[in-house]
Protein backbone atom coordinates (compact mmCIF):
# COMPACT_ATOMS: atom_id res chain seq x y z
CA UNK A 1 0.00 0.00 0.00
CA UNK A 2 1.71 3.38 -1.01
CA UNK A 3 1.87 5.82 1.41
CA UNK A 4 0.91 9.64 1.81
CA UNK A 5 3.45 11.99 3.49
CA UNK A 6 1.42 14.76 5.53
CA UNK A 7 5.10 17.01 5.72
CA UNK A 8 5.26 20.53 7.84
CA UNK A 9 8.02 22.53 6.06
CA UNK A 10 8.41 25.06 8.63
CA UNK A 11 7.32 28.95 8.07
CA UNK A 12 9.53 30.06 5.18
CA UNK A 13 13.10 29.48 6.05
CA UNK A 14 14.14 26.50 3.61
CA UNK A 15 17.21 25.94 6.61
CA UNK A 16 14.12 24.73 8.83
CA UNK A 17 13.10 21.75 7.33
CA UNK A 18 13.60 19.18 9.64
CA UNK A 19 16.48 16.50 8.20
CA UNK A 20 13.48 13.73 7.86
CA UNK A 21 10.93 16.55 5.51
CA UNK A 22 13.86 16.75 3.40
CA UNK A 23 14.48 13.64 2.70
CA UNK A 24 10.63 12.25 2.10
CA UNK A 25 10.60 15.70 -0.27
CA UNK A 26 13.78 14.67 -2.05
CA UNK A 27 12.69 11.44 -2.43
CA UNK A 28 8.93 11.70 -3.43
CA UNK A 29 7.94 11.26 -6.69
CA UNK A 30 4.85 13.25 -6.39
CA UNK A 31 4.26 15.85 -4.66
CA UNK A 32 1.19 17.96 -3.42
CA UNK A 33 0.91 21.72 -2.86
CA UNK A 34 -2.18 24.53 -2.22
CA UNK A 35 -2.35 26.72 -4.89
CA UNK A 36 -3.82 29.92 -4.40
CA UNK A 37 -4.36 33.77 -6.19
CA UNK A 38 -1.41 35.20 -3.83
CA UNK A 39 1.58 32.34 -3.82
CA UNK A 40 2.27 29.18 -3.82
CA UNK A 41 4.55 29.62 -0.13
CA UNK A 42 4.94 25.94 1.08
CA UNK A 43 6.32 25.62 -2.62
CA UNK A 44 8.74 28.64 -2.63
CA UNK A 45 10.37 26.87 0.72
CA UNK A 46 11.13 23.70 -1.15
CA UNK A 47 11.29 24.40 -5.11
CA UNK A 48 15.17 24.21 -4.26
CA UNK A 49 15.30 20.51 -3.02
CA UNK A 50 12.83 19.27 -6.21
CA UNK A 51 14.38 18.03 -9.38
CA UNK A 52 13.17 17.83 -13.22
CA UNK A 53 11.94 13.93 -12.52
CA UNK A 54 9.12 14.79 -9.83
CA UNK A 55 5.59 14.88 -10.45
CA UNK A 56 3.99 18.32 -8.92
CA UNK A 57 0.78 18.84 -8.19
CA UNK A 58 -0.85 22.55 -7.76
CA UNK A 59 -4.18 21.55 -5.84
CA UNK A 60 -6.81 24.67 -5.26
CA UNK A 61 -8.18 25.40 -2.19
CA UNK A 62 -10.41 28.50 -1.79
CA UNK A 63 -10.04 30.28 1.94
CA UNK A 64 -13.44 31.65 1.50
CA UNK A 65 -16.03 30.63 4.38
CA UNK A 66 -18.41 29.10 2.04
CA UNK A 67 -19.11 25.33 3.28
CA UNK A 68 -20.37 24.59 0.33
CA UNK A 69 -17.28 25.88 -1.67
CA UNK A 70 -14.45 24.12 1.04
CA UNK A 71 -16.25 21.03 0.63
CA UNK A 72 -16.38 20.81 -3.62
CA UNK A 73 -12.22 21.85 -3.31
CA UNK A 74 -12.03 18.96 -0.44
CA UNK A 75 -13.75 16.41 -2.79
CA UNK A 76 -11.62 17.38 -5.94
CA UNK A 77 -8.17 17.42 -3.90
CA UNK A 78 -9.35 13.81 -2.17
CA UNK A 79 -10.07 12.24 -5.81
CA UNK A 80 -6.84 13.78 -7.19
CA UNK A 81 -4.87 12.16 -4.24
CA UNK A 82 -6.87 9.20 -4.44
CA UNK A 83 -5.87 8.82 -7.72
CA UNK A 84 -2.28 9.33 -7.69
CA UNK A 85 -1.64 7.19 -4.86
CA UNK A 86 -2.69 4.04 -6.63
CA UNK A 87 0.49 4.68 -8.24
CA UNK A 88 3.49 5.19 -6.27
CA UNK A 89 4.04 6.95 -2.87
CA UNK A 90 3.19 11.11 -2.79
CA UNK A 91 3.60 14.03 -0.35
CA UNK A 92 1.64 16.64 0.73
CA UNK A 93 3.47 19.84 1.90
CA UNK A 94 1.99 22.22 3.96
CA UNK A 95 3.34 25.71 6.15
CA UNK A 96 4.67 25.35 9.13
CA UNK A 97 3.60 22.27 11.58
CA UNK A 98 0.36 20.23 10.30
CA UNK A 99 -0.53 20.07 13.91
CA UNK A 100 -1.53 23.83 13.76
CA UNK A 101 -4.46 25.05 11.66
CA UNK A 102 -3.15 23.39 9.10
CA UNK A 103 -5.27 21.69 5.91
CA UNK A 104 -3.57 18.67 5.18
CA UNK A 105 -5.34 17.35 8.57
CA UNK A 106 -8.98 16.95 6.92
CA UNK A 107 -7.01 14.40 4.53
CA UNK A 108 -6.31 12.08 7.65
CA UNK A 109 -9.75 9.78 8.48
CA UNK A 110 -9.72 9.69 3.88
CA UNK A 111 -6.51 8.32 3.90
CA UNK A 112 -5.67 6.90 7.77
CA UNK A 113 -3.99 3.64 7.22
CA UNK A 114 -1.70 5.24 4.38
CA UNK A 115 -0.97 8.46 5.91
CA UNK A 116 2.39 9.33 7.78
CA UNK A 117 2.66 13.09 9.64
CA UNK A 118 5.71 14.91 9.45
CA UNK A 119 5.96 17.77 11.71
CA UNK A 120 7.13 20.62 11.17
CA UNK A 121 8.65 24.23 13.00
CA UNK A 122 6.11 26.52 14.10
CA UNK A 123 5.95 29.82 13.20
CA UNK A 124 6.03 31.26 17.13
CA UNK A 125 9.01 28.79 17.76
CA UNK A 126 10.92 30.80 15.29
CA UNK A 127 9.46 34.13 16.57
CA UNK A 128 10.60 33.06 20.28
CA UNK A 129 14.31 31.71 19.19
CA UNK A 130 14.75 34.54 16.98
CA UNK A 131 14.17 37.54 19.47
CA UNK A 132 15.10 35.34 21.95
CA UNK A 133 11.80 35.52 23.89
CA UNK A 134 11.35 32.18 25.65
CA UNK A 135 7.07 32.08 25.54
CA UNK A 136 6.25 30.48 28.66
CA UNK A 137 8.76 29.68 31.68
CA UNK A 138 7.77 28.11 35.08
CA UNK A 139 4.31 28.06 36.16
CA UNK A 140 3.31 30.57 33.57
CA UNK A 141 0.55 29.59 31.26
CA UNK A 142 0.36 29.79 26.52
CA UNK A 143 -2.62 29.93 25.20
CA UNK A 144 -3.05 30.00 21.10
CA UNK A 145 -5.32 32.12 19.53
CA UNK A 146 -7.37 32.12 16.51
CA UNK A 147 -8.31 35.42 15.60
CA UNK A 148 -11.07 34.29 13.76
CA UNK A 149 -12.76 32.43 17.26
CA UNK A 150 -15.60 34.05 19.53
CA UNK A 151 -14.47 37.73 20.74
CA UNK A 152 -15.78 36.33 24.10
CA UNK A 153 -13.00 33.37 23.49
CA UNK A 154 -10.05 35.87 23.06
CA UNK A 155 -11.01 38.16 25.51
CA UNK A 156 -11.13 35.24 27.99
CA UNK A 157 -7.85 33.67 26.89
CA UNK A 158 -6.14 37.08 26.76
CA UNK A 159 -7.33 37.59 30.60
CA UNK A 160 -6.31 34.40 31.91
CA UNK A 161 -2.57 33.40 30.26
CA UNK A 162 0.64 35.02 30.62
CA UNK A 163 1.36 34.36 27.00
CA UNK A 164 -0.56 34.49 24.01
CA UNK A 165 0.06 33.16 20.46
CA UNK A 166 -2.35 35.02 18.21
CA UNK A 167 -2.75 32.91 14.43
CA UNK A 168 -4.71 32.94 11.37
CA UNK A 169 -4.84 37.09 11.26
CA UNK A 170 -7.83 37.70 9.49
CA UNK A 171 -8.18 41.70 8.18
CA UNK A 172 -12.23 42.12 9.25
CA UNK A 173 -11.13 41.64 13.12
CA UNK A 174 -7.34 43.28 13.19
CA UNK A 175 -9.52 46.42 14.36
CA UNK A 176 -11.03 44.73 16.98
CA UNK A 177 -8.11 43.40 18.34
CA UNK A 178 -6.20 46.65 18.23
CA UNK A 179 -8.86 47.99 20.48
CA UNK A 180 -8.88 45.26 22.73
CA UNK A 181 -5.65 45.66 23.43
CA UNK A 182 -5.58 49.37 24.20
CA UNK A 183 -8.62 48.66 26.49
CA UNK A 184 -6.90 46.03 28.48
CA UNK A 185 -3.21 48.12 28.18
CA UNK A 186 -1.42 45.33 26.53
CA UNK A 187 -0.62 47.68 23.43
CA UNK A 188 2.94 47.23 24.91
CA UNK A 189 3.25 43.90 25.32
CA UNK A 190 2.72 43.07 21.61
CA UNK A 191 5.06 41.54 18.90
CA UNK A 192 4.11 41.64 15.26
CA UNK A 193 6.17 39.03 13.03
CA UNK A 194 5.29 38.69 9.28
CA UNK A 195 6.70 36.73 6.60
CA UNK A 196 8.64 34.74 9.11
CA UNK A 197 11.92 33.53 6.76
CA UNK A 198 10.69 35.64 3.36
CA UNK A 199 12.08 38.86 1.99
CA UNK A 200 9.16 40.56 3.15
CA UNK A 201 9.44 39.95 7.10
CA UNK A 202 8.59 42.39 9.32
CA UNK A 203 8.95 42.50 13.20
CA UNK A 204 7.44 45.01 14.96
CA UNK A 205 6.45 45.96 18.77
CA UNK A 206 4.06 49.06 17.49
CA UNK A 207 0.39 49.02 18.08
CA UNK A 208 -0.12 51.24 14.65
CA UNK A 209 1.49 48.34 12.61
CA UNK A 210 -1.08 46.18 13.55
CA UNK A 211 -3.64 46.92 10.85
CA UNK A 212 -5.34 45.71 7.88
CA UNK A 213 -2.30 45.60 5.86
CA UNK A 214 -0.85 42.91 7.69
CA UNK A 215 -0.39 39.39 5.70
CA UNK A 216 -2.09 36.79 6.61
CA UNK A 217 1.16 35.10 7.47
CA UNK A 218 1.55 37.14 10.43
CA UNK A 219 2.16 35.45 14.17
CA UNK A 220 1.31 38.37 17.49
CA UNK A 221 3.07 37.27 20.37
CA UNK A 222 1.17 39.07 23.84
CA UNK A 223 3.66 38.08 26.50
CA UNK A 224 2.85 40.30 29.67
CA UNK A 225 5.78 39.21 31.75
Amino acid sequence: MNKLYLVGVGPGDPDLLTIKAKNIIENSKTIFYIENKESNLAFEIIKNFINSSQKLIPLKFSMTANKEIKEKNFEVIKETIKQTLTESDCTFITLGDPAIYSTVYYLIDNFKDQVEVIPGISSFSVLSANLKIPLVIGKQNLAIINLNSSKENIISDLDNNESIIILRIIKKRIKFLKELLLKLKLEKKLIIYSNIGFENEMISTNIDDLNESLSYMTTILIKKN
